[in-house]
């Protein structure tokens, strides 16, 4: 969807999409894995609580002779009604472009509600926690005295051997200790972990790994309370809004009324039509097919620079107020697209590649853009991305610069979190293009994208290839949209997004956006 609201930024207001319902349906579906994991972290106990404050660290070689590292400072905490809070803190962009937003997580297991606060917008998100977190139980990994029973009936370690290392008393609980030895071919991959747990609280304390090669991982407990956590953390605070509702209209300019954006999919005997539009028709296309057919899309949006390609859509209340040219909203004029496919068996088009050149060639007769169609192929990766590859310059020439996610960019030889390298990228591109870029909000707000650690580089080549390449070592996020906001050059931005089961039956529609409401 579309809003205009009076930015506090750029002296203008912010053109921004809403898809409450697609974000619901992504949410639940990657919370799943997530929130088993914190589940596994800290099972949910009654009457013992606590608030423990963390730090994991991840130490590795970046060259010879030089290590470093990076530590993630965490509180988590649990009432006597078992649920669970934790916030991870905020990390500063460093030169190298990388940085973290705080989060919160709470799970209730009274309601079976999750709760992720966005600390830095002020807004949260509220879906019930996946059934199969009702029903897990952690892995009795820890469980030296059982596990090394095992061997001794076995006879043979095997890859992996556990050692019990007693009982001792850490920051006043009693604690179990475990030695896992990991033997593994690759050089240097072998490793030693000692964890120590606390059984009465159902958390770990202490865990360190060392590998063979020098690194260290390691997820400590600094401090810990056993006492009962101010109520006050499990809640929503009062001024946070909720991301998932429709904002309400207050911008009654006419031209939005034109930018109805609406997109869907209706299977009849063996075809299915193709219906989109809106200002930007080809993201339209891209959600409706991700979301319908299942085929991972992106969409990149063309540089909108000539007022005679745009509609002004900002607030009159903030016009009366801020007369400014430059501070005036713009989008596209609209286009609409409608598309007769042939399908297999199950629903799926049988040449995916074909409706999206056929979109853009109806597109490219209604709006002063021309798009094409690409295809990125990794092992176990593959998506279609829109291309923008002519517009209009500021007087009305037609222009063909270089697609901003066909920037190249540089990245070092190094060990760092996916999102992280992703971060890198975006300084380069805002060099390169003049166009401020920032990257990788996740399509859907709440869920991080990109925690997983990975060896990559050097490497030198666009943009949307080594976001590929992230993406496919991720495993999650299978489409990004990248876009800049009309005659603006100060709010352009990456989003990663996952794929949704398709429907590929009867009538598939996207939330799209009314802009009477």
């Amino acid at each position: 969807m579309y809003r205009v609201e009076t930015g506090k930024q750029g002296g203008g207001d912010s053109l921004r999409r809403w898809t409450p319902i697609l974000v619901l349906v992504l949410l639940h579906g990657a919370a799943i894995g997530q929130t088993i994991g914190f589940y596994a972290m800290a099972p949910v106990l009654r009457d013992k609580p606590y608030i423990a404050e963390r730090t994991r660290r991840i130490v590795w070689m970046e060259g010879k002779d030089k290590w470093s590292n990076e530590d993630l400072r965490s509180v988590l905490m649990r009432d006597s009604a078992g649920r669970l809070r934790e916030q991870i803190d905020a990390k500063a962009q460093g030169a190298d472009g990388a940085g973290r937003m705080a989060t919160v997580r709470v799970l209730d297991p009274v309601t079976m509600l999750q709760t992720d606060l966005d600390v830095a917008a002020k807004t949260y998100t509220k879906f019930p926690i996946p059934p199969e977190v009702k029903n897990y139980r952690p892995s009795p990994v820890l469980d030296c005295t059982k596990l090394v029973a095992k061997q001794k009936v076995r006879g043979t370690m095997g890859p992996l051997r556990y050692e019990e290392l007693g009982t001792s008393t850490m920051l006043g609980v009693s604690a179990i200790g475990c030695r896992v030895t990991r033997r593994e071919d690759a050089p240097g991959k072998s490793s030693v972990t000692e964890i120590w747990s606390s059984a009465e609280l159902g958390i770990t304390l202490s865990s360190v790994t060392r590998y063979e090669d020098g690194r260290e991982e390691w997820d400590k407990v600094l401090n810990l309370r056993v006492e009962e956590p101010d109520a006050a953390l499990f809640q929503v605070p009062a001024d946070y809004a909720d991301a998932l509702a429709p904002p309400k209209r207050a911008n009654f300019n006419p031209n939005l009324d034109l930018l109805a954006e609406f997109g869907s999919i209706e299977w009849h005997d063996g075809t299915a039509t193709l219906i989109a539009g809106g200002s930007n028709p080809m993201e339209v296309v891209a959600e409706t097919v991700e979301q319908c057919l299942g085929v991972p899309v992106s969409s990149e949006r063309p540089f909108q620079m000539f007022p005679g390609d745009l509609l002004d859509v900002t607030d009159p209340k903030f016009v009366a107020q801020h007369p400014e040219p430059d501070r005036r909203v713009f989008a596209s004029k609209p286009a609409k697209v409608q598309v007769d496919f042939a399908t297999n068996p199950d629903g799926s088009a049988t040449d995916v590649e074909a409706v999206l050149k056929a979109v853009a060639a109806q597109v490219n007769t209604q709006q002063p853009y021309e798009f094409t169609v690409e295809k990125v192929m990794r092992p176990k990766f593959m998506m279609f991305a829109i291309v923008p590859t002519a517009t209009h310059d500021e007087q009305g020439a037609v222009i063909r610069p270089v697609p901003y996610m066909e920037t190249t960019v540089a990245l070092r030889a190094q060990k760092a979190a996916i999102s992280d390298l992703a971060n890198q990228m975006t300084p380069q591109m805002s060099a390169k293009t003049g166009y401020k870029f920032n990257c990788c909000q996740v399509f859907v707000t709440g869920i991080p994208w990109g925690v997983g650690t990975i060896e990559y580089g050097p490497v030198e080549k666009p943009a949307r290839e080594v976001l590929a390449d992230l993406m496919a070592a991720d495993g999650r996020a299978q489409s990004y949209m990248a876009a800049c906001e009309a005659r603006n050059r100060e709010f352009c931005f990456v989003n990663v997004r996952s794929v949704p089961k398709p429907t590929r039956r009867g009538v598939c529609s996207i939330p799209g956006f009314d802009p009477g409401k």
